[in-house]
């Protein structure tokens, strides 16, 4: 198997690892949004510890937060990241799969208007059009429903905002989100502190199995990473940027399909006009990739 296949498995596995993730958290839906993220930062840090320290790569970890600037993008980042997963999770377990869905289609098209305002990043007319369809295509949901989708825009800035921060820290991904966890693990032990105080905790106080499941989300968030930095060094990143949308799709078929979340004719133009910009994201990116 050549090294470029074996990256397109490994990619193509985490996305389907990524984009079915919804199926296990709906698992843990008796505990609140707030406690399945505070286990799933906690537990991510042991199991990332695990795997750098058998890598032997801790001196990358302590490294960055000697470098008092990567440190301070590390914090942000974490912040971001685990507003990101917050929102996820809260979406998924109360019937806003779609949403969740959405925020990750529009994710690219948001990452392309923090080009322009932060980066200084020149849009091509085609990249343009896909992100003025993409705010048509939220303003006909919120009119169309009477709602603004809080979660698809907070999933969508959020992810951006780390993507963005994340460019400018010199730390692989495994590293990185050890470090980013290691930055939130007081935060989320002293939420699971104060909710076991308050007597409002789930673990340790139903089954072991639903202890294993809060115990597995750490396994749950940091393989499909390794996978992807696998990945990452043996494909070109248009088939990368091509391979994301998988996440969404999976979420919106679950969503759809699976868990039979409402799908309204304004769901339909709504997410017409994002698989348009999809489509019209994915036309540019095979034609500057045979550009250059």
């Amino acid at each position: 198997m050549s090294s470029r296949t074996a990256g397109l498995y490994a990619g193509l596995a985490s996305y389907i690892f990524w984009g079915l993730s919804p199926v296990y958290w709906k698992l843990l839906d008796q505990a609140s949004g707030l406690e399945v993220l505070a286990h799933r930062l906690v537990w991510s840090f042991f199991f990332l510890l695990a795997v750098i320290l058998v890598q032997g790569r801790g001196g990358e970890v302590i490294n960055a937060f000697r470098d008092k600037k990567t440190a301070v993008l590390l914090f942000f980042s974490s912040v971001a990241i685990s507003i990101n997963w917050g929102v996820f999770i809260i979406s998924v377990n109360t019937g806003h799969i779609l949403q969740a869905s959405l925020g990750y289609y529009m994710n690219p098209f948001v990452s392309m208007v923090f080009g322009i305002l932060i980066f200084k990043e020149r849009l091509s007319r085609l990249q343009i059009f896909a992100v003025i369809l993409a705010a048509a295509g939220v303003l006909i949901y919120a009119s169309g429903l009477k709602g603004f989708p809080w979660a698809s825009i907070s999933l969508a800035i959020s992810f951006a905002a780390y993507g963005a921060l994340r460019k400018h820290v010199r730390v692989l991904p495994v590293p990185g989100l050890l470090a980013e966890t290691v930055i939130m693990l007081p935060f989320a032990l002293g939420y699971l502190a104060y909710v076991e105080y308050s007597g409002s905790g789930n673990f340790g106080h139903y089954s072991y199995t639903y202890d294993f499941l809060f115990i597995l989300s750490g396994l749950v968030t940091s393989a499909p990473l390794l996978g992807f930095a696998f990945a990452v060094k043996r494909l070109k990143l248009i088939t990368v940027g091509i391979l994301q949308f998988t996440v969404p799709t999976l979420h919106f078929l679950l969503g759809v399909f699976t868990y039979s979340e409402p799908f309204t004719p304004v769901h339909a133009a709504t997410f017409g006009l994002i698989w348009l910009c999809v489509g019209l994201f994915i036309s540019d990116a095979v034609k500057n990739a045979k550009k250059s």
